[in-house]
């Protein structure tokens, strides 16, 4: 299994894993999460922080390369 990365090695296309805070503007750490994202060449490259319509707050604390499915 790989180690997390920093942000700023992030890759723009493909599909990897993303570990996020999540929380409000005032609160911006309230949650941990890992999401599978998704890069694509013509957008969205994936920022260090974002707002959403509701008005939450998330940062991008890392990424991960996608791990290896199982055999069996």
């Amino acid at each position: 299994m790989s180690n997390w990365q920093p942000i700023e090695t992030m890759p723009k296309l493909g599909e990897f894993l993303i570990i996020v805070w999540e929380g409000t503007w005032r609160e911006p750490e309230q949650r941990f999460r890992i999401f599978h994202a998704h890069g694509f060449k013509s957008g969205p490259s994936f920022g260090k922080s974002y707002r959403t319509v509701e008005g939450e707050s998330y940062r991008v604390a890392g990424w991960m390369p996608l791990p290896e499915p199982p055999t069996f």
